[in-house]
């Protein structure tokens, strides 16, 4: 449940810097549905990389290596998805960059804290 979290409201903050404050409803409904496959990305690519194990401890060095794993898997993904597939009307490049720099900071730092 955090980790959704934090991704809802890294989105309102990459949409916000790219397309004003407060964020308004246009904005949120034209990138809520290409984002919602982004979310599934990521919650997948979270699973792949086994982050989820709780069993596991890593030390701080292997901790940051494998998420930065995750994250660029994650990014390629979602750039394929979104410039290969012509499903979507949009593509977010800038919105999409600012929310992933967000997630990985706000996500790392919430994994150490709660680690």
């Amino acid at each position: 449940m955090g980790d959704v979290t934090i991704f809802v409201l890294t989105l309102l903050l990459a949409i916000g810097i790219r397309f004003g404050f407060p964020v308004d409803q246009p904005a949120w409904e034209i990138h809520k549905g290409p984002f919602f496959w982004v979310l599934a990305i990521f919650l997948l690519c979270l699973t792949l990389g086994d982050l989820y194990n709780t069993r596991r401890r890593y030390l701080a060095h292997e901790f940051l290596g494998k998420v930065m794993v995750v994250f660029f898997l994650f990014l390629f993904l979602t750039f394929t998805v979104f410039y290969f597939s012509p499903f979507f009307e949009i593509t977010p490049k800038r919105v999409l960059l600012l929310q992933v720099g967000f997630l990985f900071i706000a996500f790392y730092s919430f994994r150490v804290l709660i680690m």
